[in-house]
């Protein structure tokens, strides 16, 4: 059979027998417009069908659960490809168990995209999003119409509001404030206090909305338009506030979800002391036809301390300063004395800085007449400079306080003021001082109220008074003038050390303190010691100007005698080591003989002196005479040096200096003997200034010859620059001076008297190669 190939409903070959399409959508979504509960809420559906839906059809939306709604006709607003378009009958029937019914008017077509809007009312609780299902039948014109296959509906899934998926069917929050904090500057009565508000929402605040902060009670601010400072421009910078309630609104210009903003605001705080209200927040969204509350929340306060207040911080929790010490004391009585006066105070607050304190009251003095007065305070550098102003009239004096690190005075802190007064010609009784101040708090100071001081007695020597009013004895071993106004006007006494105000501990032995106050106890003096406890002076040791004091100095034992001194008996005086003897300490010892092998021909001897090599002594020696040379050696006469036996002649002693004519007047000749005793005849060996020795004259040298050839030209006094002389041992001729004078020509030193002797540290001394020769 022939097949036609036609469409039908929208169906490409649907006139061919048989041929079947499930109807169905090929888009059905829904979305709404807010999330918010209570409020009107606009649901937007868009279908697309995959067949022609002919004119009578049924539809419905299922799952449209929470919606308060009544139950009935709902009108719906439609587009068919962006055109309007009422393809469904308006209004269409609403049931409240979340099913809305749809007729079609006219035939839909394949492909096209139907959209359509109706309104729900959201309900007054939070919930998800349900799952909505579209599904129908068709009407075909036959005893039987073709089911529209069920479909759930496509959500968007996206952020409105600043809700999370706010944009889903029917999910719906309720508007909260996640954080609300609420602060004061200033919990003084009378002051200007900033209230600072941080707050933070779930959502959107839309433009519009109107923030309420509640429980602001107590507040002197008269009903007005407050200026607010905001943190983001979102935030108007004016808010409406009520005196009664206590009440501020503001209005938001659209806040973002999530973000925190700061507002604040200036309130003058009541002239009497308050607890902390209860301050709350609360708001409402300007959505369309219904208004959505945000839930009231109460303030998180801050707590902290705050001037010195405990928990200061809290919103009009308002306090009233005042001084909780406040006495006032004086040193003297007597007419036209000067008298120290004293003021102690303490407050239940922080005293900024730029605040003044006035002692009223003082009426009668006769000094000081200038506008200043001086003053000493403890703690120290609390007030302006050091002076007051003061005015004898009135007798008044006003302090003010200093800037100091802490901001002023702290609460609690013991303020203790001295200043001094003569007492006027007639003093009859103690007039009535009282004390006053004016907190420095910004556009308005906060009073402290005046109160009368209480008039505090006068102590006796060695008490001082307390801060409680009341004379009390100085800690121990500390003592006191009369009239004392504070612990610290305790002193030690004589042989004691401490600080002022404390206990003070004694002198230890070895030690001592002559004076009254916190000076430490000294150690004595060099030849001195002290066996006492809390002594005040030391004694002298017996050893005299030479005595010395060793270890503690506590006692007699510790006295010594200085190095090269010991006492004669034990306690006598110290007197010098003899020569013979020496001392090396300072100890109380007599002194030791020098030991064998050495000397001291010095008073008072740390040390002894060695005799020269190859020679000896008996103990105690006193000179460089009692070194005698040791067997096998003889005394060559230089500084009691020892050479071996034999090597010189007795008669080397007597040899002559004289000119030496072959030299010319400028030139010395010294002739000496040969190491045998035997002289050969003299061998002049004379040289001239830079010239070599004449030596080839002689193999061996028979004789012992200086020829001093430098220019000398009669000075006296000098060293031997140049010449040459025999070695004693090999009696062989040392030519060593040709190439210049070594050390071995150096050996020699002339004097005034051109005798000859070694020159000290030369290697000379060690050979002992050589006489000494005199004229």
């Amino acid at each position: 059979m022939t097949k036609l190939h036609e469409h039908r409903l929208g169906v490409a070959d649907g006139s061919a027998p048989l041929k079947v399409l499930v109807p169905r959508f090929f888009v059905s979504a829904v979305e709404q417009n807010t999330p918010f509960w209570h409020s009107q809420n606009t649901l937007s559906v868009v279908l697309q069908p995959n067949c022609d839906f002919v004119a009578g059809s049924r539809f419905t939306l299922s799952g449209l659960h929470g919606s308060v709604s009544s139950s009935g006709p709902i009108f719906l607003g439609g587009f068919v490809n962006d055109n309007p378009s009422q393809w469904f009958q308006s209004p269409s029937i609403w049931s409240q168990t979340g099913v809305l019914t749809l007729v079609t008017t006219e035939v839909t077509l394949r492909n096209s995209v139907y959209a359509f809007q109706f309104n729900l009312t959201n309900p007054p609780f939070p919930q998800p999003s349900p799952e909505i299902n579209i599904s129908g039948t068709l009407n075909v014109n036959g005893p039987l119409n073709a089911e529209v296959m069920s479909k759930c509906m496509e959500k968007p899934h996206l952020e409105l509001m600043g809700v999370a998926n706010g944009s889903d069917p029917l999910l719906v929050i309720e508007p909260i404030f996640e954080m609300f904090h609420v602060q004061q500057s200033s919990p003084l009565w009378y002051v200007v206090n900033t209230i600072t508000v941080s707050m933070k929402a779930n959502c959107d605040l839309l433009s519009g909305t109107t923030i309420t902060i509640s429980g602001l009670t107590g507040s002197t601010t008269d009903d007005s338009v407050l200026r607010v400072l905001a943190s983001s421009v979102d935030l108007d910078e004016t808010g409406a506030w009520q005196r009664v309630p206590g009440s501020l609104t503001l209005l938001s210009m659209g806040t973002r979800q999530r973000e925190s903003y700061v507002y604040r605001f200036n309130l003058t705080n009541p002239p009497k002391s308050q607890p902390a209200p209860n301050v709350s927040v609360s708001a409402t969204i300007h959505a369309g036809s219904l208004d959505v509350p945000v839930s009231v929340r109460r303030g998180e306060v801050r707590r902290d301390d705050l001037l010195s207040v405990v928990m200061g911080t809290e919103p009009l929790f308002v306090i009233e300063p005042n001084f909780t010490s406040y006495a006032v004391g004086r040193s003297t009585p007597f007419p036209l004395a000067s008298n120290l006066i004293s003021v102690t105070l303490q407050a239940n607050c922080d005293i900024a800085s730029y605040s003044y304190i006035t002692i009223s009251g003082l009426t009668g003095a006769a000094h000081p007449t200038s506008s200043t007065i001086a003053f000493a305070s403890e703690p120290p550098n609390i007030f302006v400079e050091a002076s007051a102003s003061w005015d004898i009239g009135a007798g008044e004096v006003v302090f003010h306080v200093a800037p100091t690190p802490t901001g002023g005075i702290l609460a609690n802190t013991t303020v203790v003021v001295t200043f001094e007064l003569q007492n006027g010609p007639i003093v009859d009784r103690a007039p009535s001082i009282s004390v006053a101040a004016m907190i420095e708090a910004g556009l308005l100071d906060a009073p402290v109220l005046s109160k009368p001081m209480i008039i505090l007695p006068i102590c006796d020597a060695g008490m001082y008074l307390s801060s409680e009013g009341v004379c009390v004895i100085c800690p121990g071993n500390a003592s006191s003038s009369w009239g004392s106004l504070n612990v610290t006007n305790c002193i030690c006494d004589i042989g004691f050390e401490g600080l002022d105000g404390s206990a003070c501990s004694a002198c230890k032995p070895g030690t001592y303190k002559n004076v009254n106050g916190s000076d430490a106890c000294l150690r004595c003096p060099d030849g001195f010691y002290s066996p006492f406890s809390a002594g005040s002076a030391c004694l002298r040791c017996a050893g005299g100007m030479f005595a010395v004091s060793i270890g503690a100095r506590a006692a007699v034992g510790d006295c010594g005698c200085l190095v090269g001194y010991a006492p004669e008996t034990e306690g006598s005086v110290c007197t010098a080591c003899t020569p013979g003897l020496f001392k090396a300490t300072n100890e109380t010892v007599a002194c030791g003989s020098c030991p064998a092998g050495s000397y001291s021909s010095q008073v008072a001897a740390a040390a002894c002196d060695s005799c020269p090599a190859n020679s000896d002594s008996q103990p105690a020696s006193s000179a460089l005479d009692d070194c005698v040379c040791n067997a096998g050696f003889v005394s060559a006469g230089l500084e009691g040096a020892c050479v071996l036996s034999g090597a010189l002649d007795e008669e080397c002693f007597s040899s002559t200096v004289q000119l030496d004519a072959e030299c010319g007047a400028s030139a010395l000749r010294v002739r000496g003997c040969a190491p045998t005793g035997t002289d050969t005849g003299p061998h002049l060996l004379s040289v001239g200034p830079g010239q070599v020795p004449l030596s080839t004259t002689a193999s061996t040298c028979s004789g012992f010859f200086f020829t001093l050839c430098d220019s000398f030209g009669g000075v006296a006094g000098g060293t031997l620059d140049c010449g040459f002389y025999c070695d004693f041992m090999s009696a062989s001729v040392n030519e060593s001076i040709a190439s210049g004078c070594t050390s071995d020509a150096q050996c020699l030193v002339f004097d005034n008297n051109l005798d000859f002797r070694p020159r000290a540290g030369s290697v000379c001394l060690s050979q002992a190669r050589y006489s000494i020769f005199t004229r």
